[in-house]
């Protein structure tokens, strides 16, 4: 073509650099670079250099063995029953249980934990969006006697994959409560949690029911071995399902006496009763 020249078509370092902006999304002004391979998006907790945590208060771990299964109600009240304690809860914030549980807040700390309490109990909940367990902040040391409830919020097999303090807390916990619900794919996934925890801890397996009072025949088949086991020597707590707390969750509001009991029974369980208060009657 007549009057054509080369010198204002892109060489083939502009195609290239060009194709790899493409498949970083650079090529909005407005768009920010997309992470590179590895790296955490700007705005989520990272994981942690400190990896360890030391406290000399007693640590309980509250697991959930599945979703839906009531551990963070759990944990607030065997946090209530051994109180003074606190419940320090690992999940992203984006998956809080606690938001409207405090009747008093207490604000931020350095750490990036929301603070509350309710009773003699203290609530610490994230205030970011965690990529993973080991990205958990480090909760600031109590150094008053009592007890941290750990409400772990991920999975046991997320936690032995990539450590951290959490991992930690797990590993060397000398007790474990572990919550489940009723159902098939629960007590199948808590056959596996028991099968992966630590040997050395003495553990608490508290299943919620789904308002049956006794397990139907088919949720009974699905007992593993070692749920079995918990089941025949006392160490199975029935949590009843209380329907007001399921659909509303936690709020400001005092926990079921069912609820209140069945954390009065772990905590004879795991060694803590000549210091917890007595049963609630119901």
């Amino acid at each position: 073509m007549s009057g054509t020249t080369t010198e204002h078509l892109p060489r083939v370092e502009e195609l290239q650099a060009a194709v790899e902006a493409l498949a970083a999304g650079r090529f909005r002004a407005d768009r920010a670079p997309a992470p590179a391979p590895g790296e955490v998006p700007a705005g989520i907790a990272r994981p942690l250099e400190t990896t360890t945590w030391a406290t000399t208060r007693e640590v309980l771990p509250v697991l959930a063995a599945s979703g839906s299964s009531g551990a963070t109600s759990l944990a607030v009240a065997v946090a209530s029953i051994l109180a003074p304690a606190r419940v320090v809860e690992c999940c992203s914030m984006s998956a809080t249980g606690l938001a409207e549980a405090a009747t008093a807040e207490l604000g931020t700390d350095a750490s990036g934990w929301c603070n509350g309490t309710r009773e003699q109990v203290a609530l610490s909940r994230a205030t970011r969006v965690i990529a993973g367990p080991d990205a958990v902040p480090t909760p600031v040391v109590v150094e008053a006697p009592g007890w941290d409830v750990l409400d772990v919020g991920w999975q046991l097999e997320q936690l032995t994959a990539t450590g951290g303090w959490l991992a930690q807390q797990v590993q060397h916990a000398p007790a474990i409560v572990v919550a489940a619900t009723a159902s098939v794919p629960s007590l199948r996934r808590l056959e596996n949690t028991l099968a992966a925890l630590p040997a050395s801890a003495t553990t608490v397996v508290a299943v919620r029911s789904l308002g049956s009072k006794r397990l139907p025949a088919h949720v009974r088949a699905a007992l593993g071995p070692r749920t079995t086991t918990h089941l025949d020597r006392g160490t199975w707590i029935d949590v009843p399902h209380e329907k007001d707390l399921a659909e509303r969750g936690l709020s400001g509001s005092p926990l079921p006496r069912s609820l209140l009991n069945a954390a009065h029974q772990i905590s004879r369980l795991i060694g803590a009763g000549s210091t917890t208060k007595e049963g609630i009657s119901s």
